[in-house]
């Protein structure tokens, strides 16, 4: 594990611990109706669907839509919750949910690549991303809007919404895209 896999996993770790396993759940739910809620359409959202990047927990967890949850440091989150969660998905998705994710991601342009290919085709992506002022330890790269369009050329952009954090020194970056495949 590189020193950016061993940082995210020691956030969830001590957040678990600070919390408790039964309100670490509880933020998770709330999380379902924070980030969903950032996308005009997702509500209305069908079909087979990717929690890609899930982390400890996918919020979807709370949720009646049909989901895979994924994440590649899956093994070791199952170690804190004691879970079997599977890693393993096949066939392509309608959507996918991909928020906070890509800039936790050594390689962006693979992962894009891959959810370019996990999709079907006018599939759609929900994305999210910090625009981090400085690098944080499970980051790899400081992102912001221009690395988003050049990034997902690929996809049309359907919606974009930003929101300034200061007290967290970043912007969140939220995006709705169609894949053009």
């Amino acid at each position: 594990m590189n020193k950016q896999q061993k940082a995210e996993v020691e956030f969830w770790t001590n957040l678990l611990n600070e919390v408790g396993e039964k309100d670490f759940i509880e933020l998770r739910r709330q999380d379902y109706f924070d980030k969903t809620g950032k996308f005009p359409s997702f509500k209305e959202q069908q079909g087979k669907g990717l929690d890609f990047g899930s982390g400890l927990y996918s919020i979807f967890e709370f949720s009646d839509k049909d989901v895979v949850a994924y994440d590649p440091l899956m093994s070791e989150y199952n170690k804190l919750l004691k879970g079997n969660i599977s890693t393993e998905f096949k066939g392509k998705f309608d959507w996918i949910f991909c928020v906070n994710v890509i800039d936790h991601t050594p390689k962006p342009e693979e992962t894009i690549k891959e959810i370019y290919n996990l999709l079907k085709p006018d599939g759609r992506l929900y994305f999210e991303v910090n625009f981090d002022d400085t690098l944080s330890p499970a980051h790899y790269v400081i992102w912001n809007q221009a690395m988003v369009q050049e990034m997902f050329k690929d996809f049309k952009i359907e919606y974009i919404e930003c929101e300034r954090l200061d007290e967290f020194n970043q912007s969140r970056f939220w995006a709705e895209m169609i894949c053009k495949n």
